[in-house]
């Protein structure tokens, strides 16, 4: 399989480098990374009209899973850009794949997933997703025949020997726990 390119994405959302985004070694800040995926995510659903398409304002997308994956170091000044597309929808759930580019280039900074549930906030717990969301969602949906995980670039930390990983993890606002339905 063929590594991630630009052009798999149908929606790519620019993200400039901030001088405040790195950290004392000179880098972006792993955290900062997140938060690029946090835009990019925010774009995607106001892309599929997320908040329009749900039948009760109780009902709401909750992030239940985020892996993130560091592939490059990234310095100030720099222009990214985050593809982002659905790879997965279940009954409750639905799970993201993110690609973060260096703007231009098929060059692969950082990419992960994340796991978003479908919430009624009031009762707590995760519900099935509408089915005029689910037919958004699923318009999206990655290409058959393309893995996401395929070929992926790795980056071996220059100190070391071993691939960066990192994982977040992210229950519930309520901490209660929305497990998503992942059939």
């Amino acid at each position: 399989m063929a590594a991630p390119r630009r052009s798999d994405y149908k929606l790519l959302v620019p993200i400039t480098v901030r001088w405040g985004d790195m950290d004392a070694y000179g880098h972006v800040n792993n955290a900062v990374f997140s938060t690029y995926f946090e835009t990019a995510r925010m774009k995607f659903f106001e892309s599929v009209d997320i908040f329009e398409r749900r039948e009760n304002e109780r009902h709401a997308p909750a992030i239940v899973s985020v892996t993130l994956n560091f592939r490059q170091q990234v310095h100030y000044p720099a222009n990214l850009e985050a593809g982002i597309r659905c790879i997965k929808v279940g009954t409750k759930s639905f799970t993201l794949e993110h690609q973060l580019f260096r703007a231009g280039t098929d060059s692969v900074v950082a990419d992960g997933t994340s796991v978003i549930a479908w919430v009624d906030y009031a009762a707590g717990a995760a519900i099935p997703i509408p089915t005029q969301l689910r037919a958004a969602l699923e318009s999206t949906q990655l290409q058959a025949g393309r893995s996401p995980s395929s070929a992926r670039p790795k980056l071996t930390h220059p100190q070391t020997s071993g691939i960066i990983y990192h994982r977040i993890v992210n229950i519930s606002p309520s901490g209660q726990g929305a497990i998503p339905d992942r059939r």
